[in-house]
């Protein structure tokens, strides 16, 4: 047999097609672009939202301030019209010669600052209380002094109240002030 006669054997090349690796280079390009525009989306989005939680920041820091200042204001002017009265009492004890100073007057005009202090915690929810029983309540009640007793059936009992104490509702923001008698 001769050369001629020989079948010819399929040679198969390796290398690979010029219109595939188009096809992918445009498939690759495609989800590139597409994985880009998403992100820079996401950027865009995030940023807005940024922006909107700091607008939603500031409006809620305003609004705190705001709340504050309008829940206090009642307890503000209370305040302004007690230190307008205190002085208006100091200008009317001024022009007062020493000698018609009083001592029962100037008692009475410190009674009645008192008495316009316990209104202004009145009028802001704070009510003065005392306890209406005799025995002294550790609980709403604080003893400022021992009195000394032999007497058995006084001891644990009130000696003298002091000054009152004050509470928003069920809260005690201050207990009662009170002298107890104890056994000595």
């Amino acid at each position: 047999m001769t050369d001629e006669t020989k079948t010819p054997i399929p040679v198969h090349s390796e290398e690979p097609n010029h219109n595939a690796i188009q096809h992918l280079e445009q498939i690759l390009e495609s989800g590139i672009s597409q994985v880009l525009n998403a992100f820079e989306q996401k950027i865009a989005f995030d940023a807005a939202k940024q922006q909107q939680i700091d607008r939603l920041h500031a409006e809620l820091q305003e609004y705190r301030t705001d709340l504050i200042a309008k829940t206090n204001r009642p307890l503000v002017n209370g305040l302004i019209r007690l230190h307008d009265n205190i002085g208006r009492l100091i200008e009317g004890l001024k022009s007062k010669p020493t000698e018609q100073l009083e001592p029962d007057r100037f008692f009475k005009a410190i009674g009645g600052i008192q008495d316009d202090i316990e209104i202004l915690l009145d009028q802001n929810g704070i009510a003065a209380f005392t306890e209406p029983v005799e025995t002294f309540q550790p609980r709403r009640q604080r003893a400022i002094k021992n009195i000394p007793t032999t007497d058995d059936k006084r001891v644990g009992k009130i000696a003298e109240r002091l000054r009152p104490g004050f509470e928003q509702g069920d809260e005690i923001i201050q207990k009662e002030r009170v002298s107890v008698y104890v056994l000595p």
